[in-house]
């Protein structure tokens, strides 16, 4: 997937606080001091069901064993603290009060709905339908025996019982009809019974409305019977979840937070909706993370939130550290679904296919048809980017229960990225007919109806792909089919994978592109791949910034190729970094400039471990993380091709996909552990980025996003370093810039004066000596002190620049370039900056001149940047040099594969000088970037046609005509003279009379229709 910088510098800063104000911590986590309702009552019943209802458990059980042990014979009040024991996950305790009441009492319906709900939640399936049985014989209208008929229902369902879930979830709806007033906890019961029944198709048929509409208007009901009513503001927020509507689950969810804190399935709740949330970027994860573990504090073995805990270890593919908590959840119930489902899922990405059948096998035993056991597996796997297996398992939950609609949706979903357009709309359509507000599945199927109308979309079909494009730009199809082949030659070859069948859809609006990818409305991504299919934001689309098409294009064939390899088995680290390690191999123009930030990222310690690389993906921990993974990703690459070659990947996409773990993989390839591997790699870093100065200031947005982690860690590894060895002058050097980019004025200023008073005199000493030595003949101890010398004149140098910005700051400007010389002349550590600020200096005075040297002198001391080639075009203009302008333009195009503005500059300029060879290298890959700019059409065209490249020249001539370049004239010429030169007689002849029509006077087009015998 390649990310579009605005849209993710968007993204970042949205995570700091604007977009998550509604989500403050200390609103909706905690809540205020006091609780939101009405005073405590006195009555010991209500008091204990009031603190029950806000979650205050211990307050809760203390009141009720006060109550125990004034009458130790009461039922009802064992009845309440097996209750809250329940709540709290004490199933063991709640036992043994039900045991012994249940013999005093076997026929009580509170005590045998209590007796079920111990048994379901302990995996002991027959035991609860015996007595939620037993509860709705018993008194079937009570609140104990209503609740018992629908948690009974859900049972039955997994049981090959559907029928008979159907008749206990419509006698609590002929319960709705008969009763006149109902109260919250029976409306509450009521609407889950309905959630139930729209998974009972024949049931349904019987209403005139959906179920979920029933569902709604039952939480309202009951909800006006009782605002606070806990239990139905969570079942709302898991309903919104159910129809991927995050943003109102998140709504209710804290409504009902403010009411009860410690509720371990409200959390989980809440939890399940911030972890889908992406409109809030990644702090969501923390969020969930930050729930997951309330719920465990409350409920240590609560098995929903193991789950959730243990999928996101899987989505940064630390996968023992799952299955631990997997196990975890066992220990509460041996058959939970969702517990089960991970450990499935476990299963599937370890490849042990067998071991997923055992945990099948346990589960059904108990629960033989529960579709939702696989359907769940689906989705995880899916998460993951193993879209066939999904469809697979998806496929295999409706096989097993196909009127379980879920599934439908997941099927129909995953049919659709692995190339089964037309049945994945077909099962849609049947989804979307089951559950008809399920906004993921409308969103697909208004993006499918889109590109299924020939009016609006054009289908094209070669032997290796078929490609959907907007009718309106329909004029590229030549250019996108082209990069195809070539990547489908290149990339295949390179990588053995060449599939069947490429789907490839081309979007001009992101919101169809997100709607198609995702199935939601935001996705800060320019291109997703999903194994044989990828969806591209084409040219026409720009409100993510500028960008290449065709960069992205070949990016996402780049995982074509990997997944198809490895069976979408490869880490996301590896098959991102193949794709931007394959991107500058494409074209030259298509190279990334994080060669600093990268710097930056060795230079804080932020580089990635291979054992955690995949969280830099998922759960960033700073700004710019994700796109620093990106790169770090390729320079990995780039490292094993260097050090071993390319051989060396295919096998590590062997290991994968033979279904190894990543430790597994990675040492069975190098014959090395991973950690190792680790050391190798940044040993590598430092020996390519030795000859570039490190810069203590970050020098582009990605490198800024992390510049505070990188500092502030730096600046207290600086500072330890001082209190070991104080006298360390180099160290004390560096603390001051850092401090000075901190903005800690007084503390920069302060340390740079201690450097500069100990430097000028340890320098006065060691130059004294270093002379002494040379005069003795003692060369070893002069070459000793010079090393010593030049430590001390760069701590200087430091010293001064941290003057030079004190004053720069305060607009003392002479005073600043006077301190900014010295840390030149000095050797000062960040030379590329000062330099920077110089240039910047010397063009606010309009000294163009000395601002040229200066960033002349930044562009031999870094790696090769677009953004210092563009400042220096600008001083060569205002100098009046226009060759040396124009040739820093050309490199600003040979270095930044989105630069439309620049290229067409360029393409007008060489037009004029007819430098053909120049003008091919940069207008050649600019429909890549936008084929519908008339300029560069012609450019290329001529610059083709003068270099004797005839077809392609031909290609671009008609692109012009095409996009109504304004000299259409030269254009028809153009293709007469390509016409002529391969041997087109006739259709020369065409071209030159049409030249004519538009101008009577080219001579040329006369001169070629006499040499072809077509003149008057």
């Amino acid at each position: 997937m390649r990310i579009s910088s605005a849209c993710f510098l968007l993204l970042c800063l949205s995570i700091a606080a604007p977009v998550f104000a509604q989500d403050d911590p200390l609103d909706s986590l905690y809540g205020d001091s006091k609780d939101q309702g009405p005073e405590l009552p006195e009555d010991p019943e209500a008091l204990v069901k009031e603190l029950q209802r806000r979650g205050r458990y211990i307050q809760a059980l203390t009141v009720v064993n006060e109550l125990i042990a004034k009458d130790s014979k009461s039922i009802e009040k064992q009845t309440w603290k097996a209750s809250l024991l329940l709540d709290v996950g004490r199933h063991s305790d709640a036992k043994k009060i039900l045991d012994a009441a249940l013999k005093k009492e076997a026929l009580n319906v509170d005590l045998n709905f209590l007796a079920g709900r111990l048994h379901e939640e302990t995996g002991a399936m027959t035991k609860a339908i015996l007595h939620y049985g037993a509860a709705i014989k018993q008194n079937p209208d009570s609140i104990a025996g209503l609740e018992s008929s629908m948690r009974v229902g859900w049972l039955y369902l997994d049981r090959k019982a559907r029928d008979e879930a159907g008749k206990q979830w419509l006698r609590l709806l002929n319960f709705y009809e008969k009763k006149a007033a109902l109260s919250a906890d029976e409306l509450y019961i009521i609407g889950m019974a309905c959630r139930g029944l729209d998974l009972c198709p024949e049931v349904k048929k019987q209403f005139s409305r959906p179920m979920f509409k029933y569902c709604q208007l039952m939480f309202d009901q009951a909800l006006g019977a009782d605002k606070r009513h806990v239990p139905t503001w969570i079942a709302y927020g898991e309903i919104y979840s159910e129809k991927f509507n995050f943003a109102d689950a998140r709504k209710v969810l804290k409504l009902a937070l403010k009411i009860n804190r410690s509720s371990p399935h409200l959390r989980v709740a809440l939890a399940t909706a911030l972890l889908s949330s992406y409109e809030l970027g990644f702090r969501r994860f923390e969020l969930a993370r930050f729930h997951l573990n309330e719920a465990l504090a409350v409920h240590p073995n609560y098995p929903e939130a193991l789950a959730a805990l243990a999928m996101l270890e899987i989505s940064d593919g630390f996968y023992e550290k799952a299955w631990a908590l997997t196990e975890q959840g066992l220990k509460r119930n041996a058959i939970d679904i969702n517990i089960r489902a991970v450990r499935g899922a476990l299963c599937v990405f370890q490849g042990k296919l067998d071991k997923l059948e055992e945990e099948w096998a346990i589960l059904k035993k108990d629960r033989p048809s529960c579709a939702r056991y696989f359907a769940t597996i689906a989705d995880i796997v899916g998460g993951r980017f193993r879209y066939a297996e999904a469809r697979d398992l998806a496929k295999r939950a409706l096989d097993l229960d196909p009127a379980y609609h879920p599934a439908l949706s997941t099927y129909g979903l995953n049919l659709t990225r692995t190339g089964f357009n037309k049945k994945g709309v077909e099962i849609l359509k049947k989804s979307s007919d089951a559950d008809p507000f399920n906004v993921y599945v409308w969103n697909t199927l208004k993006v499918f109806a889109k590109i299924n109308d020939p009016t609006l979309y054009k289908t094209y079909k070669t032997e290796h792909f078929v490609l959907k494009l907007p009718a309106e730009e329909a004029p590229s199809a030549p250019f996108i089919m082209d990069l195809l082949e070539e990547a489908y030659k290149t990339l295949g070859d390179k990588y053995g994978a060449k599939p069947k069948t490429v789907h490839v859809e081309f979007f001009s609006k992101i919101e169809d592109f997100s709607a198609r990818s995702i199935g939601l409305p935001f996705i800060g991504a320019l291109g997703v791949c999903f194994g044989n299919t990828m969806t591209i934001l084409s040219a026409k689309e720009k409100r993510l910034g500028k960008h290449s098409w065709g960069r992205t294009l070949w990016h996402e064939y780049g995982h074509v190729v990997t997944l198809t390899r490895t069976k979408n088995r490869v880490p996301r680290w590896l098959t991102e970094g193949l794709s931007v390690y394959e991107e500058s191999r494409g074209r030259p123009t298509w190279v990334r400039e994080y060669d600093r930030a990268l710097m930056t990222a060795r230079r804080g310690g932020l580089i990635l471990p291979l054992a955690e690389f995949d969280s830099g993906f998922s759960k960033p921990k700073f700004n710019g993380q994700v796109m620093m993974s990106y790169y770090q990703g390729g320079m990995i690459c780039e490292f094993i091709d260097e050090t071993w070659g390319f051989r060396k990947i295919l096998k590590l996409l062997d290991a994968f996909g033979s279904g190894k773990s990543q430790k597994d993989a990675v040492e069975s390839t190098f014959k090395m552990p991973q950690e190792e591997f680790d050391r190798r790699f940044l040993r590598f870093l430092d020996k390519k980025f030795a000859g570039y100065p490190q810069s203590v200031l970050a020098p582009n947005p990605f490198a800024q996003m992390m510049q505070g982690v990188v500092l502030n860690r730096e600046r207290r590894q600086l500072y330890d370093q001082t209190i070991i060895q104080p006298w360390d002058l180099k160290t004390r050097g560096r603390l001051a810039r850092v401090y000075r980019v901190l903005d800690k004025s007084a503390d920069a200023s302060t340390m740079a004066l201690d450097v500069k008073n100990r430097a000028e005199t340890l320098l006065e000493g060691y130059l004294l000596r270093g002379r002494a030595s040379l005069g003795g003949g003692q060369a070893g101890a002069a070459k000793t002190l010079a090393g010593d010398v030049l430590i001390l004149r760069q701590a200087l140098g430091d010293a001064e620049a941290v003057f030079a910005f004190s004053a720069l700051k305060n607009r003392k400007l002479n005073k600043a370039k006077d301190h900014f010389k010295k840390a030149l002349k000095l050797g000062a550590s960040d030379l590329p900056h000062i330099h920077s600020v110089l240039a910047a200096l010397a063009i606010e005075k309009n000294d163009y001149k000395t601002a040229a040297l200066h960033l002349e002198a930044v562009a031999r001391m870094i790696p090769p940047e677009a953004a210092i080639h563009r400042q220096l075009r600008t001083c060569y203009l205002k100098l009046g040099d226009k060759a040396k302008a124009l040739e820093e333009l050309v490199k600003v195009c040979l270095r930044d594969s989105a630069d439309l503005e620049s290229r067409v500059k360029v393409g007008k300029e060489l037009y004029e000088k007819k430098r053909w060879n120049d003008l091919i290298s940069v207008l050649g890959d600019v429909a890549l970037i936008n084929p519908f700019v008339p300029e560069s059409n012609f450019y290329l065209a001529e610059a083709l046609r003068h270099t004797k490249k005839w077809k392609d020249a031909r290609s671009a001539y008609e692109m012009a005509i095409k996009t109504k370049y304004l000299a259409r004239e030269l254009c028809h010429l153009g293709l007469a003279l390509c016409y002529e030169a391969l041997g087109k007689k006739k259709e020369a002849i065409a071209a030159a009379q049409l030249a004519l029509q538009d101008d009577d006077s080219l001579t040329e087009a006369k001169d070629l229709l006499e040499r072809l015998g077509a003149g008057k």
